[in-house]
């Protein structure tokens, strides 16, 4: 609806419609992960994984191929922490990471198809490797300082 532009009516909008925001890529999380730590993508990436790539977008599968072998190392090594709080800390980055993969595959076959996206399909896989070992390490890390110390820093 309308509402007046001034500042505090503006930011208790934008402050109210970030809540709404932030708690549907929560719920988004939630569902996503049982499924991420069960492989339920595994034979669908296992099919697209095989597509006979070659030239740049061989070399791009590769990356991706990587990116995959350390995302199941990550779940392995969380599932076998069998830490439920560690297990939501990091929820979002397994979740962040299992989507790169899964994009990449589709935007390589995409490009089998269509020649002209193998340069989107570059972009993202190229953009993606850097953001998913960020995730990658700090999944594995095994860091549980924000965990320890949760009440010192809300309390901030």
């Amino acid at each position: 609806g309308y509402m007046k532009d001034f500042n505090a009516e503006r930011f208790y909008r934008d402050a109210r419609i970030t809540n709404i925001y932030e708690g549907t890529t929560q719920l988004q999380h939630v569902a996503a992960i049982g499924g991420i730590m069960q492989r339920v993508l595994d034979p669908l990436m296992d099919e697209m994984a095989g597509l006979p790539y070659h030239g740049k977008l061989k070399r791009l599968s590769t990356y991706v191929d990587e990116m995959r072998k350390k995302q199941q190392s990550a779940v392995q090594y969380v599932a076998e922490k069998k830490d439920s709080t560690y297990y939501d800390l990091v929820t979002k980055h397994l979740v962040d990471m299992e989507t790169y993969i899964f994009v990449g595959y589709l935007m390589l076959r995409d490009a089998l198809k269509d020649s002209e996206r193998e340069l989107f399909a570059e972009r993202y896989i190229l953009d993606a490797v850097p953001e998913f070992d960020r995730s990658y390490a700090v999944v594995m890390s095994g860091d549980v300082t924000l965990i320890d110390n949760y009440r010192e820093l809300i309390d901030y």
